[in-house]
């Protein structure tokens, strides 16, 4: 998460911000019955690795997350380990303001003491998925980060090498139907796209 969000100094403070090679494709989908997340399995940075880019973690009252980030690998998995343990370590009942506000709040600590510290910024983003053991009306909520930003998803969004593209393939078949889609017409747009994104970018 080197804690400098204040300066004496007046003037701005700058940050040359790196969008690396080390980037991969994610995608997080809203459908009839809850949310969808995709994500590559290749790292591309020095060399190419395969590993999984997708999270999930249970907690004890039955809150779940389901967490998938592009960027820079190692700060990556380390912002996802300090998000599921915020979360973890929240008073019941956990509700849905209440874990978006604690990822909220590791965002910022992580960035500002992890990633703002460097001259070459890494950039991480996230696709996070988070269903709320307490609600009014059960439901999984779909929530997009960029830098300190976290915004609730209610159609869709793709992030990292390729989003542009996966935007242009996604949008036509997703717009106007969207969150009533059954799963399967969901997969099918998310396979076909990720297949067009690997195969051109």
């Amino acid at each position: 998460m080197d804690n400098r969000p204040y300066r004496r100094d007046p003037s701005p403070v700058k940050h040359k911000v790196q969008y690396a090679s080390a980037m991969t494709f994610i995608a997080g989908f809203n459908y009839a019955d809850g949310v969808l997340l995709c994500a590559d399995t290749e790292y591309t940075s020095t060399q190419k690795l395969q590993a999984s880019k997708i999270f999930s973690t249970t907690y004890n009252d039955g809150s779940h997350s389901i967490i998938s980030f592009t960027g820079n690998m190692m700060y990556g998995r380390m912002g996802i380990q300090e998000i599921e343990y915020a979360l973890e370590d929240m008073p019941r009942p956990r509700t849905y303001r209440a874990m978006r506000s604690a990822v909220v709040a590791v965002l910022h600590a992580f960035h500002h003491q992890h990633l703002f510290s460097q001259s070459d910024v890494p950039t991480v983003s996230y696709l996070i998925a988070v269903w709320p053991a307490v609600s009014r009306t059960p439901r999984t909520w779909l929530l997009s980060t960029e830098l300190t930003a976290v915004v609730n998803i209610r159609g869709y969004d793709c992030l990292g090498i390729g989003s542009d593209l996966g935007h242009y393939l996604i949008r036509p078949k997703y717009k106007g139907q969207g969150a009533h889609l059954s799963r399967a017409a969901t997969e099918r747009i998310a396979l076909g796209t990720f297949r067009e994104v690997k195969r051109q970018v």
